[in-house]
């Protein structure tokens, strides 16, 4: 496990809630997610996590929680920079990446 680790945080204010992003940087890359917070998406996406030093990143969305190869973090990061929607961003996932693992989970 990495000892050096340094973390970022930031909330955004959109209508209806907020969406956090947390940053942690580590000596073998770096992770973030992005997870929305009261009704600050009208998508059905609960939280997405990207590791950059993998390369790979996680979706939240419904029941479920798939799991994508080959997707940049810093990318994934500027999707939602750009558009401040968690349905884009995991949309933008799904379209570029590999789908490698899906679980589902059951319902509340």
């Amino acid at each position: 496990m990495d000892e050096n680790r340094e973390h970022h945080s930031i909330i955004h204010e959109v209508d209806g809630g907020v969406i956090s992003v947390g940053t942690t940087y580590y000596e073998s890359g770096h992770y973030v997610t992005i997870c929305p917070h009261d009704d600050a998406t009208t998508s059905d996406v609960s939280y997405i996590a990207l590791d950059g030093g993998y390369k790979t990143a996680s979706v939240h969305w419904g029941n479920a929680t798939y799991r994508y190869d080959d997707i940049d973090a810093f990318w994934a990061l500027s999707i939602f920079a750009a558009t401040l929607s968690v349905g884009k961003t995991a949309n933008a996932i799904k379209k570029t990446g590999t789908l490698v693992h899906t679980t589902e989970h059951a319902a509340a």
